[in-house]
Formats: structure tokens, sequence, C-alpha cells
């Protein structure tokens, strides 16, 4: 059985592109537009921020690019992802892999959804030049074929 595609887990208005001021502004709007995509309470986006604030940037797991999220838990509505495109990039302090531009909010129901978003999350990430083919889309219609384009 293939994995899932990302594009499941991505409502177009689940992606936005903008300039955000740093790596904490970044992550909160990704985590806001779980939430009105009625995918998270708002708890979940404030796990997200603490987690980053006590944990420090090890979400940030390739070049430019960051995965955030919470544990699964009652703050989560339903398994989904978000997607903010910074073009010029936010430093999260990952020496390895800053600046950040672009910042995928992750929520899972349960381990299983959350293995899942993560799968299909690398099988996006592992194809050359995806970062670059993301930061060039101009709307979520283009981000949603450039995730599809990156698994063929």
């Amino acid at each position: 059985m293939a994995s899932p595609s990302l594009n499941e887990f991505i409502a177009p208005e689940a992606i936005t592109f903008g300039h955000f001021e740093s790596f904490l502004e970044a992550s909160e709007a990704a985590g806001d537009l779980l939430v009105s995509s009625g995918l998270v309470l708002k708890s979940y986006v404030d796990e997200i921020l603490e987690i980053i604030q006590t944990k420090g940037p090890y979400m940030v797991i390739a070049p430019s690019v960051a995965i955030v999220h919470g544990r699964p838990s009652d703050s989560v509505i339903k398994t989904g992802a978000s997607v903010i495109i910074n073009r010029e990039g936010v430093f999260s302090g990952n020496e390895k892999n800053d600046p950040v531009r672009v910042i995928i909010a992750i929520s899972a129901k349960d381990d299983a959804a959350h293995l899942q978003m993560l799968t299909a999350i690398a099988e996006v990430f592992s194809q050359p030049k995806a970062v670059e083919n993301l930061v060039n889309c101009s709307s979520s219609g283009e981000v949603l074929d450039a995730f599809s384009i990156n698994l063929t």
C-alpha cells in the first residue's frame, strides 16, 4: 500500500505566503492556519510555541525546512497540515539549516497519523529542488501542484 500524499493532508486555505520577522512568529502563523482550518484548538498552537521556546530549533529538519508540531492530544480535532512559504527566510537558531523558508505545521490525532505525515513530508523533501520549487510558487494551487510533482 502506498503511503499517503502530503496533498491529502493540506487544504488550499491552509497555505499562505508571507514575510515574518522571526521563526516563532512564522511558526505561530502556521499553527493559526491549523486553527482556522478547523484542525486544532488554539491550545495546540500554544504547545508548539512552548516546545520551540524550551527545546530550541530541532524541528528545523533540513536546509530551509521546518516541521512544527505538538503531540497528538485532545487539542487535535483532525489530522492535517498547513504550509507557510517565507521567501526571505527566518532564522531559527539552527545554524546548519537556517534560514527557514518553508514551515509545515502538522496536527495528528494519534502516533500512527503523526508517522504518516512525517513519511509524506520526507518523500516530498527527498526530491531535488523541492524547496526551490515551493519558494517559487505564488498561489496555494501551485504549492499543491509542486507537492504532486515532487512525488512523481
